[in-house]
């Protein structure tokens, strides 16, 4: 058994006996580190080339470490299921073993749902009828969707395996267990020997790129292009297809692929600095670059057609375990019109449907007028014309793609540009470049993935690198407003010095973005032995002086300085004060109101780290001491909340004290039967009472009485004994529900004039 590190937060495991392969750790692009590595390479048997690579993934404790998403297993389980072979009837590759997902409960159930998303997007005529879609077109999308299915939507569970890490060891193979030593700390244990991974990056750490980019400076013209990848998922050279729209001063992606970020770095560029997004679908080379882009001082545009948004929303809420409606809060919505010109600040652009295993659409914008209008097409993902007729092609149920579909997009597809990038990956998903020979187009790029040798007999075509730039209209960019460095603003005020030392605003690079967050602060002083009072409505509360212990009930957590900070629970998720904070020395700390932060997308995203950070870091502490901050209401359920909590400190003392999970049967009776009562309870209030979130409750219910009955009637075995265990999960659940899904329903029932 051995481990080695693959790049920052990945790591590698190896058990040749066990004939495990363990990917600890998926950031983006985790795929091409191993393909570069080595850790992925050919192989061929039985006159099968295929691949070899991980069969297990080890997930991070908490789903974003330093603003960048820490789990994205999409591409890891494609590499697995096609490129390994393991879901391929015949294959060589394919032994009956599923891939492996390890990690705590949440975060395997949260990659469940987001698998499950990348595979299908909206997986329902009812979801794509939310979006607008008729009923007609509902069935169609459905039909297409469970034709690159292979006939049918399949579960998460069909395809891999879960080992949930809520007890304190499970078993991976005979023989192989692994322990959950502390947050984002794992040790392997195998015939005698262990090795131990920290998933946590380094104060020096963040996620890596495979690949260097040059320097390229950005167009001063009134309508151009920049190319910014012409790669795909495997590509260990280059950047996943996508560009850059430059449009009088304004710029645009279009995409948002792993390492954007670094791409925008390479043009001297930041979040900031990029106007909107146009987003053609949510697969995982299209859409990681998201939590970069949401590290902005302002809510970037994003443009798409409603059901791609809707595809984009369900799949990030599933990665950060939020509520969908969050990611307004992070964009600035603009649903676009499918199939037509949409107006958007100086340029056109057309979404036409794309046939595709998830909501796709390809872009056509232009700009100018007259004669002197220019039209620029992005063919993201396109079927090839083989993929077209199969789909059209009779089956039992009639054709998946209708042929008036069918015509509609080949007559798109074909319209002529001035430049048109096409996707020309091949397989079952990606175009074919011959598809294009008689393109009457003025230039034709080949991006996705273009093997050597790629082209079109008899037409000119090209390829583009990084940074490229195609001009369709010159003429000079207006100044654009460009970001303040802390020293600019430095000097201000002692209210401004303080946000400078807090970390988490050192991504607010605006000047006029941190003064306003500078007039909002209040100062505050604290006495030795003092404890801060949390104010009515929510603050974020920065320390500028002195020392503050942060307590979660009687556990001391933390001790802060100058630039610490506590509040984020009420700021980032509504939730009631958490932590209390009390003066070590005397002290001063500033107030800034949630209000003043909520349109700060990086702020957010930040806090929402913190959030789950400290959570999980300290949750094996925490204890449930009832507050009247976390009264709803309703007296009935008030009461049976607080006795919810008495409960679980029952449960989780008898547990401490004997060290050992099995027994306490009387505790454990009492608290599944109490919870049964209570959420029929609850449940009866909404019903009577119409709420319109309690589809969300029963869904929420359902999954914890079926995991605290599982752990009631079958125990939980462990190697070990120590206390984080089922528990953890419950004070979990208890913050994330109870603390935060339950203080919706307060305002809603007091409108009723429920008591």
């Amino acid at each position: 058994m051995k481990i080695q590190k693959v790049a920052n937060g990945i790591f590698w495991v190896d058990i040749p006996e066990a004939d495990l392969r363990i990917l600890c750790g998926c950031p983006a692009d985790t795929v091409k580190h191993l393909i570069k590595r080595g850790f992925i390479a050919p192989i061929k048997r039985d006159g099968v080339a295929y691949e070899t690579g991980p069969n297990a993934i080890l997930l991070s404790d908490t789903p974003i470490q330093k603003g960048s998403f820490a789990n994205l297993s999409e591409f890891v389980l494609l590499q697995m299921f096609y490129r390994q072979g393991m879901i391929i009837p015949g294959h060589p590759g394919n032994t009956g073993r599923k891939p492996l997902l390890i990690g705590l409960g949440d975060q395997v159930r949260s990659q469940a749902a987001y698998v499950f998303r990348g595979n299908y997007g909206l997986a329902s005529e009812e979801e794509l009828a939310a979006c607008g879609v008729s009923p007609d077109e509902a069935r169609e999308m459905m039909a297409v969707k469970k034709w690159f299915g292979f006939g049918r939507i399949k579960d998460t569970a069909e395809l891999v395996e879960t080992r949930a890490l809520d007890a304190d060891a499970v078993g991976l193979a005979p023989g192989v267990v692994v322990h959950r030593k502390g947050f984002n700390r794992y040790e392997f244990l195998h015939a005698g020997q262990s090795v131990e991974v920290n998933l946590s990056l380094g104060a020096d750490e963040e996620y890596q790129p495979p690949y260097t980019l040059p320097s390229r400076p950005l167009p001063r013209d009134r309508f151009a292009i920049v190319h910014l990848g012409e790669g795909d998922g495997w590509d260990i050279r280059r950047p996943c297809m996508g560009s850059m729209l430059c449009v009088d001063g304004k710029l645009y992606l279009v995409d948002a692929g792993p390492n954007i970020t670094k791409s925008l770095e390479a043009l001297g560029i930041g979040p900031a600095d990029v106007q909107g997004i146009f987003h053609t679908h949510a697969h995982d080379d299209h859409f990681a670059g998201l939590t970069s882009l949401v590290r902005s001082e302002r809510r970037l545009a994003y443009y798409a057609v409603p059901w791609v948004r809707a595809s984009v929303q369900k799949k990030l809420a599933a990665l950060m375990r939020i509520d969908e409606n969050r990611f307004h809060q992070f964009f600035d919505v603009h649903d676009l019109v499918p199939g037509a010109w949409n107006p958007v600040n100086g340029v056109e652009a057309k979404p036409v449907y794309s046939p595709h295993p998830v909501e796709t659409t390809i872009f056509f914008f232009r700009a100018g007028t007259g004669n002197g209008r220019k039209v620029y097409a992005h063919l993201a993902d396109i079927p090839s014309f083989d993929v077209l007729e199969k789909l059209s092609a009779p089956g039992p149920n009639g054709p998946a793609l209708s042929a008036v579909s069918k015509a509609v997009f080949l007559e798109a597809m074909g319209d002529p540009a001035d430049v048109k990038k096409i996707d020309v990956g091949g397989g079952l998903i990606h175009g074919n470049a011959g598809d294009f020979a008689k393109d009457r187009s003025a230039r034709l790029l080949l991006s996705h993935g273009v093997s050597p040798g790629t082209g079109i007999p008899g037409r000119a075509t090209a390829t583009v690198s990084f940074g490229d730039l195609d001009v369709l209209l010159p003429g000079p960019l207006p100044p654009v407003e460009k970001a303040a460095h802390a020293d600019a603003v430095a000097g201000k005020g002692a209210a401004i010095v303080a946000l400078g030392r807090c970390p988490l605003f050192d991504t607010v690079r605006l000047q006029t973005v941190r003064e306003a967050i500078a007039a909002s602060m209040e100062k505050r002083l604290l006495a030795r032995g003092e404890t801060a009072l949390p104010a009515v409505s929510p603050e974020l509360l920065i320390l500028a002086e002195g020392e503050v212990d942060i307590a979660m009930g009687a556990h001391l957590i933390e001790t802060i300085g100058p630039g610490g900070f506590w509040g984020e629970e009420r700021v980032a998720n509504a939730a009631p004060s958490l932590c209390s904070a009390c003066a070590a020395v005397d002290s001063a700390f500033y107030a800034i109101p949630a209000a003043v932060l909520s349109d700060i997308p990086v702020v957010q995203w930040d806090l929402l780290e913190a959030f789950e950070r400290r959570l999980r870091s300290f949750r094996a502490g925490f204890r449930f001491d009832w507050s009247e901050s976390f009264l709803v209401g309703v007296k009935e359920l008030d009461d049976q909340h607080r006795a919810l909590f008495v409960l679980v400190n029952t449960l989780s003392e008898a547990i401490g004290e004997s060290g050992l999970i099995q027994g306490h049967d009387e505790q454990k009776e009492a608290l599944l039967s109490f919870t049964r009562v209570h959420f029929s309870t609850e449940e009866s209030y909404m019903e009577s009472n119409d709420y319109p979130r309690l589809s969300i409750q029963r869904r929420e219910h359902a999954a914890l009485l079926e995991r605290l009955t599982a752990f009631v009637r079958a125990g939980e075995r462990r190697v070990r004994p120590r206390s984080e265990t089922i528990v953890d999960y419950l004070k979990d659940w208890l913050i994330k529900h109870t603390l935060i899904e339950d203080l919706q329903y307060k305002e809603f029932f007091a409108f009723k004039g429920v008591q």
